[in-house]
């Protein structure tokens, strides 16, 4: 009977979710295809590991491993950053494979670079999702930020991995590694994948601007005697132009959008939203289409679908969530109210 380990197995079907990505997304979505071929191929390494001892997969699993962290973090910057990543976080993993050639006679340096890379990283993107994602679309960035926050808790998961590998070296001469090493790749690996590919569906486009087509509209100037005030003028002005042009009802609607219509950089935006209304942009938008779809709910007889589709949201569950945190009652209630109140007013 053939024996074909599990991390095999897993290898595949990654490089299966890859090839689909490409083909559905052969531009965009080149970042994600990326980083799920390089999983698929660690995933490989462990598989091989389980039955082979060859001195070429103990010099690449450590520089393939050094990756993964780099593209995770190169999967979400474009959600709060045009332009492309610098090389250099790339100097990492090259520092990583060329100290795979002293590896067997002096691991240390390895170690200490592997688990410094997710800590880094982990670190690095729990920061960034902090920041707000200009180029994700807003009825998703609650569900973006919560994913950016399981991969970076993934990525410090990694480090504590690549911790408990270099103590058992010390301690154990090795004699745990491949357990460790396949069990934390199993759980780990495809979690990240999942959730790099989840917040990757949130974005519009991933197609990266180049610096030659790409102008940050110039900051207005804030001082702390005018920030109120300022903050206040912006509010002003994107009520109005809400009010005005609907821009709510876009759905693929994102902060950079927001900015580059106002010529008013993406973090003011996002500022003095906070600061005036204290929410978020995402939750102030649906504010406006949640109005929108009242007024439908009354003066029309299209279904609750069609009505929050036209509305600007993209999902039932999102929609009848922010219907019940404004309105107290969901879309249906709130149509047999508005028509029982008009009835009995007649």
């Amino acid at each position: 009977m053939i024996y074909i380990p599990l991390p095999m197995v897993l290898s595949l079907l990654l490089m299966l979710v890859a090839a689909l990505i490409y083909l559905r997304r052969p531009e965009s979505g080149k970042p994600v295809c990326g980083f799920v071929l390089v999983c698929a191929v660690s995933l490989s390494l462990v598989g091989l590991r389980w039955s082979l001892d060859i001195a070429l997969l103990r010099f690449l699993q450590p520089a393939v491993a050094a990756l993964i962290p780099v593209l995770a973090w190169c999967c979400f910057v474009p959600a709060h950053r045009a332009g492309s990543v610098s090389w250099w976080h790339f100097s990492g993993p090259a520092a990583v494979l060329l100290g795979s050639f002293i590896y067997p006679w002096w691991p240390w340096p390895i170690d200490v670079a592997l688990v410094g890379l997710s800590l880094v990283y982990g670190v690095a993107l729990w920061r960034l999702s902090t920041q707000p994602a200009a180029y994700v679309r807003l009825e998703d960035s609650r569900w973006f930020v919560l994913n950016e926050r399981l991969g970076a808790g993934l990525l410090l998961f990694s480090a504590l991995v690549d911790a408990l590998l270099a103590i058992d070296f010390a301690v154990f001469s090795g004699e745990h590694v491949l357990t460790i090493v396949s069990a934390a790749h199993l759980m780990m690996l495809p979690a990240l994948v999942a959730v790099v590919i989840l917040a990757s569906r949130t974005m519009p486009s991933l197609t990266v601007l180049s610096p030659d087509n790409f102008t940050d509209p110039e900051p207005l100037p804030l001082t702390a005697e005018n920030d109120d005030d300022a903050r206040c003028q912006i509010i002003a002005r994107l009520d109005a132009l809400m009010s005005e042009h609907k821009w709510y009802l876009d759905t693929d609607l994102t902060l950079d959008r927001l900015a580059r219509k106002m010529m008013i950089p993406a973090r003011q935006i996002s500022r003095a939203v906070n600061h005036v209304h204290g929410e978020n942009l995402s939750r102030f938008v649906n504010r406006y289409r949640v109005e929108h779809a009242k007024t439908l709910l009354i003066t029309t007889d299209q279904s609750v679908t069609e009505i929050y589709l036209s509305a600007g949201f993209q999902t039932k569950s999102n929609f009848n969530r922010e219907f019940a945190r404004l309105t107290g009652v969901t879309p249906s209630a709130f149509r047999r109210q508005g028509r029982d109140s008009c009835s009995s007013l007649q």
